[in-house]
């Protein structure tokens, strides 16, 4: 969805602050369902990381920024999600 502008690779504490950040950022923005940290490639282990954040609809997506201190954000278009 966003596009991925080149950057260095984030660790795992630099997407943990990343996150808080982003958090943050987006606290209270209709259409974010949810943030997280996955890892950037099917490496195994991980050696690098990415900040993921679930969003409803396009809008929700279009106020998130790319990268937050130099990690990479990764939009996850979900649609509504409602408990079962």
């Amino acid at each position: 969805m966003n596009p991925r502008p080149e950057a260095p690779m984030a660790g795992l504490d630099e997407a943990r602050e990343a996150k808080a950040a982003l958090r943050r950022e987006l606290d209270g923005c209709d259409g974010v369902g949810g943030i997280g940290i996955a890892p950037d490639s099917a490496e195994s282990p991980p050696t690098a990381y990415v900040v993921r954040v679930l969003v409803t609809d396009e809008s929700a997506a279009a106020r998130v920024p790319d990268e937050v201190h130099g990690v990479h954000v990764r939009v996850v278009l979900t649609g509504t999600i409602e408990a079962q």
